[in-house]
């Protein structure tokens, strides 16, 4: 009796530690696994960001200046006898900042004043309907 009480307890120790054993061997496989699907999602954006670089460099001015002035290139420039000269009937007028920073200045000083005339101005009407 004692004999069979052992084995069953001896059996029961065996059968909780391959369980235990192939659940830790699951834990590794999954960190595993886990391992390899970083390596592969960090080699696509090393991807990604290789083939942004390419459609930006290929939309980039420089590249596009290459492949004009290039002699296999069917483009060219437009020659000078193309291009129209437009007559405006106003000459240029070119303001600068400080025209710019003046008139904001005066504007800033101005108001003060339009307030107290205007008050007084509303005041004076007040007073001529009575």
């Amino acid at each position: 009796m004692q004999l069979s009480k052992v084995v069953k307890c001896m059996g029961f120790v065996t059968l909780m530690a391959l369980c235990y054993l192939h659940m830790q061997m699951k834990i590794y496989a999954l960190a595993y696994q886990a391992k390899t699907k970083e390596h592969e999602i960090q080699k696509l954006k090393d991807d990604n960001g290789l083939a942004t670089y390419h459609i930006l460099s290929l939309k980039s001015a420089n590249n596009i200046g290459q492949k004009l002035l290039s002699q296999e290139s069917t483009m060219q420039f437009v020659s000078n006898d193309r291009v129209y000269e437009v007559a405006s009937k106003t000459k240029n007028v070119t303001r600068t900042d400080k025209n710019v920073k003046g008139a904001i200045g005066n504007l800033s000083l101005n108001l003060p004043n339009f307030l107290t005339v205007t008050t007084a101005q509303a005041e004076a009407r007040t007073l001529d309907k009575h």
